[in-house]
């Protein structure tokens, strides 16, 4: 399925639904407005690598704390956290698998991701697809832009546990530029591949659809 055109007959789907459609719709309503305005988008779509199994049991007892969730939810969680093991992760590194309970808790972690996300640069998150975007006229200012928050987002990660795939991470550049340059950003120190599409949310985005 081929973003950038598909979605233009329901642009008005509330965005505070927060569902799958609302995150697509907003993301090919920004590109599309860049292109109205003349400017680039520079995006890059995030790959969590075995998001669940990396789920930090610390951060999410102390992401409850500083909801002010106090006396027998907390212990609960607590209990239910406790001695889960797999053969290749160490105890406290796990979210248990095949439970209602965990996607809440993994989503009470992974929503903190938002903080990180500079001022200036848009985001989308929804379970554990994320992505960041930013418009623009020059593609210099966009990398310089966009990279501050990639340092931002990765120094986050790395602090609650998770980690990202710098393999399946993928940068793309959506514009209408006769000569192309392509933008260079890294991730962790390696050099985030640049594609010709990003599939994000089961949907194909091309750079120069309109």
């Amino acid at each position: 399925m081929t973003c950038l055109g598909s979605l233009c007959g329901i642009i008005d789907v509330p965005l505070k639904d927060h569902s799958t459609l609302g995150h697509l719709v907003r993301l090919e309503t920004f590109i599309k407005n860049a292109f109205v305005r003349k400017k680039q988008v520079l995006a890059v779509f995030f790959d969590l690598e075995k998001a669940y199994d990396t789920s930090w049991r610390y951060g999410i007892l102390k992401d409850l704390f500083d909801l002010d969730f106090r006396g027998k939810l907390p212990i609960f969680i607590s209990n239910f956290l406790k001695d889960r093991y797999f053969k290749v992760k160490t105890e406290n590194m796990c979210v248990p698998q095949g439970s209602i309970l965990s996607p809440i808790l993994f989503n009470l972690k992974i929503n903190n991701i938002i903080n990180s996300v500079s001022k200036h640069v848009n985001a989308s998150l929804f379970i554990d697809d994320f992505a960041i975007y930013v418009e623009g006229r020059h593609l210099q200012h966009l990398e310089r832009t966009i990279q501050l928050c990639i340092n931002n987002v990765q120094k986050w990660v790395s602090e609650s546990g998770f980690k990202f795939s710098v393999s399946k991470t993928t940068c793309v550049h959506f514009h209408r530029q006769r000569i192309y340059t392509e933008p260079a950003l890294h991730l962790d120190g390696q050099p985030i591949p640049v594609k010709g599409e990003a599939k994000f949310l089961g949907v194909i985005f091309l750079p120069k659809t309109a």
